[in-house]
């Protein structure tokens, strides 16, 4: 249960993150430039939140919670949407 609730927490936190930039790049003047830096660290953060949380809960999709694939069904999204951006970049 302790590592599905784990996944599920940092696939919170990618989601968020990944919210609260494109919100962060609509409100910048000018938006974020080509191959910005702090673009290209929110992206590498957000895709290693998504993979971290994506191992700990396919370690935790043995226990008997609600959780237990909903949580890596998600986690599986936002690595290929952080993917897609990268890529996109």
């Amino acid at each position: 249960m302790f590592f599905t609730l784990v996944g599920f927490s940092l696939a919170s936190l990618s989601a968020a993150l990944e919210i609260s930039s494109g919100a962060y790049a609509q409100f910048r003047e000018g938006g974020f430039p080509f191959n910005d830096p702090t673009l290209l660290r929110i992206y590498f953060f957000g895709f290693w939140f998504a993979f971290l949380g994506l191992l700990c809960s396919l370690i935790g999709v043995g226990s008997k919670t609600p959780l237990r694939f909903k949580a890596p069904a998600l986690l599986l999204v936002l690595m290929l949407l952080w993917m897609g951006q990268a890529m996109g970049e």
